[in-house]
Formats: structure tokens, sequence, C-alpha cells
């Protein structure tokens, strides 16, 4: 069942496209902010935990340039720049109960690559073992 799926030319290049596209929006979501208030000041993500989903995401374009193992680590990079994008946003959104502040897009930009990263490889990996 798996086999045509798997072996369908499209699939390849959408899992490794999927995973591309996240990688750079982790890395442009790092130098959004990731949190705003009210009175107009806001924190980028590369000033705190963002250069952890920066490394992330360079990392993960070099990964999706190259067959097999890679691609794992790849993976591995998508569920922690999400992992970091989730927790920061709790503790943003905890933090933020008596002051009139929101979270940024930056951070929506790198909880939702994350999740896409990990979907790309995830169709990469499938595939490379279908074959």
């Amino acid at each position: 069942m798996f086999k045509k799926w798997c072996t369908y030319k499209g699939i390849s290049d959408a899992g490794r496209l999927v995973a591309i596209i996240s990688a750079i929006l982790i890395i442009i979501g790092a130098f959004l902010p990731w949190i705003s208030t009210a009175a107009g000041s806001s924190e980028t993500g590369i000033s705190g935990d963002g250069i952890i989903t920066f490394v992330a995401g360079v990392l993960t374009l070099i990964f999706m340039f190259y067959r097999g193992r890679p691609h794992v680590f790849a993976l591995l990079l998508g569920v922690i720049s999400a992992t970091v994008g989730i927790t920061d946003m709790i503790m943003m959104s905890n933090a933020m109960e008596g002051i009139n502040g929101s979270v940024g897009i930056g951070l929506y930009f790198t909880i939702i690559a994350g999740i896409g990263i990990f979907i790309g490889t995830t169709m990469e990996i499938l595939r490379c073992k279908c074959k």
C-alpha cells in the first residue's frame, strides 16, 4: 500500500520542499518580534531562545540537501524548535497576565515552521524507506 504512495515522484519533492520552506521560516522568525507590549517595546527571538531556533533552522536547511540519516537529525531539530516555541509562548502568556502585551509573530512562525519541518522530514524519511 505505501509502496505506490512513497515512490510517487511528487511526494519526495513535497516533503523536502516543506522542510526547506519551514527552515527558512524559522530563520526569519528568529529575527521577528516574539513579544510586544502596549508601550511599543518588543523583543526579537534572537535576543533569547531564538538563537536556538535560528541554529536549528540553519542546520535543518543544510541537512535537507543530504540523503538518508541527516533527515532524522532535521526531524529532531524541528521538534526542538516547535518545543522551544510552545514553551516560550506558555511562559510569555503567563508573564503577561498583568501587563498589556502580546505574543509576537516570530513566535508563531517558529511554532508553525517547527511543525512543518517535522511533517516534511517525516514525508522524506518515509519516501527513502519505501525505495
